[in-house]
């Protein structure tokens, strides 16, 4: 039984890395498409459209990188498991960075939107 715990939290582990994986390019993804907009590949009468779309996924990538965080908090271990703390500890990492990251590309967005 004990075992059987133990691979439950590893598999939770390593499904919130391949979830933050998976949001990441989404997140790359806006990132993308707002330097596309900054570098003028997008004529201007679409950049309020555009930019709202941008924003509503920025907004949905930076809820999910805060739902793994909980996820992440919420994984109890016991003092030996050190693999798993250290997993853990690492997509918490990636996660909190990528939140700021994407705090960061929110606050330009909405500096595009004002203009």
């Amino acid at each position: 039984m004990k075992n059987a715990h133990i691979l439950s939290l590893k598999s939770d582990v390593d499904n919130q890395r391949r979830w933050f994986k998976a949001l990441r390019g989404i997140f790359f993804q806006v990132a993308k498409e707002l330097k596309d907009i900054e570098d003028g590949f997008l004529p201007k009468e679409h950049h309020s459209e555009a930019l709202k779309g941008l924003s509503k996924r920025c907004n949905m990538c930076m809820e999910e990188f805060m739902s793994s965080l909980e996820v992440l908090d919420g994984l109890q271990f016991e003092e030996h498991q050190n693999i798993a703390k250290s997993k853990r500890k690492s997509v918490v990492n990636l996660t909190n960075s990528n939140l700021d990251n994407a705090d960061d590309l929110l606050q330009k967005i909405e500096s595009l939107t004002k203009k």
